[in-house]
């Protein structure tokens, strides 16, 4: 991490250059883990084989099931999906890819199954109930929800009358913002 200055106090202030190119608005449409339909737990090794069993179940006409949300589509341009496998082999890269998408809970993960059928508000009451069992894990999900909501509310792939809507995206922004503050201050974390 590159340490830099800031000019009218002097103190240091630590900017990280990668974080820095992921930070825009599409930094969960481009991420990895979501490219690739894959659990931040996965190993290369793990999504490699997964990606088979798709294409292999594609091949054959089959149905692949539920591995995304129409929120979280996973990418089927082959080019983007070896880049996001070559991001994963890269320790800081991987590191943020993990920090901006989901995280497991333990045990039984009613979450996780919400998300991939589609039913964010299902997602979000579990991590909602999952705040005091697991408060580091079920604050950061809910961080990444609300900014993922956030920035697809105010995107360009929404119609002019629900850009200019921007109730929802402010209100998901202030919800993501009240999440990551929390998620900052949280010793766990």
């Amino acid at each position: 991490m590159a340490m830099t200055t800031n000019d009218e106090t002097g103190a240091g202030i630590g900017t990280c250059a990668p974080l820095l190119e992921i930070a825009t608005p599409d930094v969960y449409a481009r991420n990895p883990f979501r490219v690739l339909g894959a659990g931040v737990g996965s190993s290369i090794r793990d999504v490699q084989r997964e990606q088979q069993r798709r294409a292999m179940q594609e091949k054959l006409g089959v149905a692949t099931g539920p591995a995304d949300s129409a929120l979280f589509p996973v990418a089927d341009d082959p080019d983007v999906q070896r880049a996001a496998l070559e991001a994963l082999a890269r320790p800081i890269d991987r590191l943020l890819a993990e920090l901006f998408w989901f995280w497991p809970l333990d045990g039984d993960d009613a979450a996780r199954d919400a998300l991939a059928d589609g039913a964010l508000e299902g997602a979000r009451g579990a991590w909602e109930a999952a705040l005091e069992s697991e408060p580091a894990v079920a604050r950061h999900n809910l961080a990444v929800l609300h900014h993922a909501l956030a920035l697809e509310a105010g995107s360009a792939r929404r119609t002019d009358a629900e850009r200019n809507d921007a109730g929802p995206a402010l209100e998901h922004a202030a919800l993501a913002l009240e999440h990551w503050s929390a998620v900052v201050d949280d010793e766990d974390f």
